[in-house]
C-alpha cells in the first residue's frame, strides 16, 4: 500500500512537472488580463466597483510587493525555468528526482541532473565533498563545507547561467527567488510544503 501510494504522488508530481515545463501549461495571471465573453452567452457581467480595488492598487505599488530592478542585469525571457521555491524537507527531493523521471535537467542543491546525457552527479563526487553543486557554487561565499549564500554575489551575477537546467529546486532558490523571477521572468513556480509538527 505505501509503495502504492508514493508511486501515485510520483505520477501526480510528473504530470504536474510535465504541465508546467511545456509552453502552454502552467497557471498565468496576466496584471492587466480582461474577462472575455462569447457570443453563445450574450450576456456581460454589469460593471461594478471593486471596494477593495484601491487597496489592492496600493498594495500592487509597494516597494515590498515589487520585484528587483534587474535593468542591469540580463534576463532570458525564452528560457522556462522551473523554480522549486520552497525551503528543503519539504518533498523538494521528490519533486527533483519527479522532474529526472520525466527527463528534465534538474538541480537540488547537492545533486544535478543533466537530461541531455543521462549523467547525475553529486557535490559528495567533489573535493572536498558536500555543498552546492558546481553549478551552484558561484552563488555561495567559499568556506566548508556549508558555505552560506553570498548576497553580493548573487546581486552582481549574471543569473541567466541557470539555462544550463530546466529546473532548480532547494537551496538557493527560496533565498534568491525575486532575483531568479528577474532572470527568468517565464518561469515556472512549483511550492512545495510539509506541516513542520509531522516532520
Amino acid at each position: 500500500p505505501m509503495a502504492c501510494c508514493s508511486l501515485v504522488v510520483v505520477l501526480l508530481v510528473c504530470s504536474a512537472a510535465l504541465l508546467l515545463y511545456s509552453n502552454g501549461g502552467g497557471f498565468f495571471v496576466e496584471r492587466d488580463a480582461q474577462p472575455s465573453y462569447n457570443e453563445a452567452s450574450c450576456v456581460e457581467p454589469k460593471s461594478h466597483v471593486d471596494p477593495l480595488l484601491h487597496q489592492r492598487q496600493r498594495m500592487h505599488d509597494s516597494p515590498s510587493m515589487r520585484l528587483p530592478s534587474h535593468s542591469t542585469h540580463a534576463h532570458s525571457s525564452d528560457h522556462p525555468l522551473i523554480i522549486g521555491a520552497s525551503p528543503g524537507t519539504t518533498g523538494t527531493m521528490s519533486l527533483y528526482f519527479a522532474l529526472k523521471a520525466v527527463g528534465l535537467s534538474a538541480v537540488h542543491y547537492s545533486r544535478m541532473y543533466n537530461a541531455s546525457d543521462g549523467v547525475e552527479s553529486t557535490s559528495y563526487e567533489l573535493t572536498p565533498p558536500g555543498g552546492p553543486v558546481n553549478l551552484l557554487r558561484p552563488l555561495f561565499k567559499r568556506t566548508h563545507p556549508a558555505p552560506p549564500l553570498d548576497h553580493k554575489a548573487v546581486q552582481s551575477a549574471d543569473l541567466t547561467f541557470l539555462k544550463a537546467t530546466d529546473a532548480i529546486i532547494d537551496t538557493p532558490t527560496m533565498e534568491i527567488f525575486f532575483e531568479l523571477l528577474g532572470a527568468f521572468p517565464n518561469a515556472r513556480v512549483v511550492i512545495t510544503e510539509r506541516d513542520p509538527s509531522k516532520w
